[in-house]
């Protein structure tokens, strides 16, 4: 993520990934490819707090399950106008939010 530009897409492929992701940059969007019916996982292991946080306005999410965090599976603080799509949190699916903010 420290690599992403402004405008960026980032696709993240299946897998299981145990990590914080920390956004500041505007126009960033997480896209998770789903193949074969696998889903790219943030699993927090029940240590860390939250999965993304973001700062940056026009932030996008889909496609994601995140698990096993102790406090929030997003978390924006000062950005506006995000969109989260078809995000799996294992006990609860959230299918779609519109833009909000801004």
């Amino acid at each position: 993520m420290s690599q992403a530009k402004p405008g960026d897409t980032i696709q993240v492929m299946p897998g299981t990934y145990k990590e914080t992701v920390f956004i500041d940059k505007d126009n960033i969007a997480i896209i998770g490819v789903i193949k074969d019916g696998e889903w790219p996982v943030m699993d927090g292991e029940r240590k860390m707090n939250d999965a993304i946080l973001y700062s940056g306005n026009g932030f996008r999410i889909e496609n994601m399950k995140i698990i096993h965090y102790k406090g929030n599976a997003i978390m924006g603080q000062a950005g506006n106008n995000f969109v989260i799509r078809q995000l799996d949190q294992g006990h609860r699916r959230v299918w779609h939010l519109p833009a909000i903010g801004g």
